[in-house]
């Protein structure tokens, strides 16, 4: 397969840049579950897998929409939740 020329740009949210940016906002905050602006949207981060457990599973029921919907109109099919 040929290389293909040009790049893919500058990433903005890069794996170490947004480790690195949760870890300054819950060592400021002091919990692992704030919230941030993300692309200049108001978002909200959760940072623990039992926050994560709760929120899809126990307290899905509150949503209003599904949070898949709400990402999926700010960054398409390329979100990786880790």
């Amino acid at each position: 397969m040929s290389k293909l020329l040009g790049t893919a740009g500058v990433s903005v949210l890069g794996d170490k840049s947004l480790e690195s940016f949760c870890e300054q906002r819950i060592e400021k905050h002091g919990t692992r579950i704030f919230q941030s602006r993300l692309l200049n949207k108001p978002t909200s981060f959760v940072c623990s897998v039992e926050g994560m457990k709760e929120l899809l599973c126990e307290k899905s029921s509150v949503f209003l929409k599904d949070p898949t919907d709400v990402m999926h109109n700010m960054c398409g099919d390329n979100i990786v939740t880790a």
